[in-house]
This record gives C-alpha cells, sequence and structure tokens, in this order.
C-alpha cells in the first residue's frame, strides 16, 4: 500500500467554517485622552509626579502621537528628576 495515498491532498477543497474574530475598536474615546490629561496634571500641580507619569503613560498608550500628553510626560519626569536631585 503507497503510504502516500492515505493522506488527504493538500489541494482539498473541503470547507472549513471561517473564523469569526471580535470587532476591534479602530477609534479612541477623546474623554479618556483629556481625563488622562486632566488627572495627569491635576498630581503634577501637586506635587505626586510618579501619578502624573502614570496618567500621562496611560494616556499615551491611547495615543502615542499626542502632542500634549508627550510634553506633559515630559514635564513630569523632570519634574520628579529634579525633586529627586532636591532631596539627595
Amino acid at each position: 500500500m503507497n503510504p502516500l495515498a492515505a493522506r488527504p491532498s493538500p489541494l482539498s477543497t473541503t470547507a472549513q467554517p471561517a473564523r469569526v474574530l471580535p470587532p476591534q475598536p479602530t477609534t479612541v474615546d477623546p474623554k479618556q485622552i483629556s481625563a488622562a490629561i486632566t488627572l495627569g496634571n491635576f498630581y503634577l500641580d501637586h506635587g505626586d509626579y510618579d501619578k502624573a507619569i502614570a496618567e500621562f503613560q496611560k494616556g499615551l498608550r491611547l495615543d502615542p502621537s499626542n502632542p500634549t500628553l508627550r510634553e506633559s510626560f515630559r514635564r513630569a519626569q523632570r519634574a520628579k528628576a529634579a525633586e529627586e536631585r532636591i532631596l539627595q
């Protein structure tokens, strides 16, 4: 018996059911971006630099090219670094 004859042909026309994937969000809710900026600025203004950085990072994960988030994130990092230099 030919062992190759027992294998199904890779060109078989047997239809397989299509897998349906759940829809992926294509847009970001601007309210989430605004909330990250507002909360991040609140923490920054109150000297809680770690929380400010975390909020700006949340926003940047949603919209990495947002110039306001990018600048605010850098400002929070600079403020934290300055505070650490003072406390040394």
